[in-house]
């Protein structure tokens, strides 16, 4: 979803390993790493995205993960050129997002990140 300043409004997620290691991801072909993301869809609000996007990709009901910390307001920033697409009628110039860490409870879980289709996984 697109607000009225063309800010795509979206959630991300950080998902620490009780080990201190943090998952990145990029698509496939492009070269910036990143958290997990998602957009927030039209008639959802935050936390349905977050459930949404942790299942979708990673398969992950929530309940395997604890809230460490979240930022208290939106984070705004423009998109480079390079990474500005339209979406319909609406053109994406700029995110806006909250985020959240979260880690996982069981240090012995190993999230399925095979499943993440069209990605390219790295841990640090």
């Amino acid at each position: 979803m697109i607000d009225e300043n063309g800010f795509r409004i979206n959630v991300e997620i950080v998902l620490a390993h009780p080990t201190g290691s943090v998952l990145w991801a990029r698509r496939r072909g492009d070269e910036y790493w990143q958290f997990l993301q998602g957009g927030i869809k039209s008639g959802e609000n935050f936390d349905d995205t977050l459930h949404r996007e942790l299942y979708d990709e990673l398969r992950n009901s929530g309940n395997t993960v604890c809230l460490l910390a979240q930022t208290s307001d939106w984070l705004r920033y423009r998109l480079p050129r390079s990474l500005i697409r339209s979406r319909g009628k609406q053109i994406c110039i700029r995110q806006k997002q909250r985020c959240r860490l979260f880690v996982l409870k069981d240090p012995f879980t190993i999230p399925s990140l095979s499943l993440i289709n069209g990605s390219v996984i790295c841990i640090h």
